[in-house]
């Protein structure tokens, strides 16, 4: 090693050519003759029989990269590092080998310099896209109503590999084959042959041809705007996109003008159905008809339903009463005050002690179930349970 030092760097370049030619060579008796390492001197080894090529792509990071290659064929060392380790250990052959001429001045140094800062474009804008707001206009021939009709569309331009896809914005009910109107590709700008649009070719207020048809682009995203403010590029103003008069015809007979002082009575419902689902109102009565013949008190159970304002009323059965167990009186219903009216009944006509008028039967609230008695709803018209009558006196197992 200290012999190899010695001499003028001619002579260590030499020395290093043929050293690079001795190791390419296997270790037989013609090997340690000095060969020049140049065309036509080299020979293939009959006896070698290994033949695998080096593994150079690997993964760091969860990124792949490619790792300088350093081994030849058949795990022998390359002949390629065996030139480059003079010229990084010694500073003097590296200025008798002066490539300005093929490579021009230390640019291969620089390209060096910057390759461990480069990084792909798939992995510098993956998942990165501008998106623009754009409309194209459509003639409508032999229509008495409308000459063009405005189509809304959306521009998608991928940083990562420079493709632009077009979607159409869905409409309810248009008649029209909409979603993708043009799929992810790389778009010719013009006639010349690779001359694609870029990101610089696209700005807000602009026309834009893709493939024979104008778009005219009125918007952009708020993640575009700084994309172009980032590289100085502003971007011009957003533009009010025009309508047809189809559109307009057709908007105003589908959403008709409402007054905002008129609730919307689907959305009470609505409303009312996610409050009161499944909460009733349970009232224990009586309806006295001794005045007539075979006539008697007889108790009932009235429920009143709060989701839709429905009554039910319900017999009570005891034994050995002599009447057949028909527990359904009066069948869920919305519950008229008067005969043949549209006045219902709703919670509030509940109250202790008042009568109700079930089909011309009248029904004394004689006492409440105690989760009604305390329930708070509207009106908030019952505190405490009340009593019932004397003759009234019923347990929870007679009610079904």
């Amino acid at each position: 090693t200290m012999s190899s030092r010695t001499g003028s760097p001619q002579q260590r370049l030499q020395r290093g050519s043929r050293g690079a030619a001795g190791s390419a060579s296997p270790p037989s008796s013609v090997s340690n003759v000095e060969i020049p390492f140049l065309p036509g001197n080299t020979f293939a080894d009959p006896r070698k029989t290994d033949f695998r090529r080096p593994q150079t792509l690997g993964f760091k990071c969860g990124l792949p990269v490619q790792a300088a290659e350093t081994m030849a064929i058949g795990n022998q060392t390359h002949i390629a590092s065996t030139l480059r380790k003079p010229l990084a250990e010694d500073p003097e052959l590296a200025e008798v080998l002066d490539f300005t001429l093929t490579y021009g001045t230390r640019l291969k140094d620089q390209l060096a310099a910057n390759q461990s800062q480069l990084v792909p474009a798939h992995i510098a804008y993956d998942k990165k896209v501008l998106s623009f707001k754009a409309y194209f206009k459509e003639a409508v021939p032999e229509s008495p109503t409308e000459k063009f009709r405005v189509r809304f569309v959306r521009i998608n331009y991928f940083l990562e590999d420079d493709s632009i896809n077009v979607l159409e914005t869905a409409q309810v009910n248009s008649g029209l084959p909409q979603g993708v109107f043009l799929r992810r590709q790389r778009v010719p700008r013009s006639t010349v042959k690779n001359d694609f649009y870029t990101a610089k070719d696209f700005n807000v207020a602009v026309d834009l041809a893709l493939y024979g048809r104008v778009y005219r682009i009125y918007d952009c995203d708020g993640f575009t705007r700084n994309y172009y403010q980032s590289l100085g590029i502003t971007l011009t103003e957003s533009e009010v996109p025009p309508t047809d008069q189809y559109s307009q015809t057709r908007l105003y007979s589908e959403c008709p003008a409402r007054n905002a002082a008129t609730p919307n009575a689907n959305r009470f419902a609505l409303r009312k159905f996610l409050e009161n689902d499944r909460k009733v109102l349970r009232f224990y009565c009586s309806w006295d008809n001794s005045d007539e013949p075979f006539g008697e008190c007889r108790p009932y159970v009235v429920q009143f339903f709060l989701v839709d304002d429905t009554v039910e009323v319900r017999e009570v059965n005891t034994p050995n009463d002599g009447r057949d167990p028909f527990p359904i009186f009066l069948r869920r219903q919305r519950l008229t005050k008067t005969s043949g009216g549209n006045d219902y009944y709703l919670d509030e006509d509940f109250k202790p002690d008042c009568v109700v008028n079930v089909l011309g039967r009248p029904f004394l609230m004689c006492v409440f179930d105690v989760r009604t008695a305390h329930c708070n709803w509207r009106t908030a018209v019952m505190t405490t349970p009340v009593k019932p009558h004397p003759h009234q006196q019923l347990r929870r197992g007679q009610v079904h």
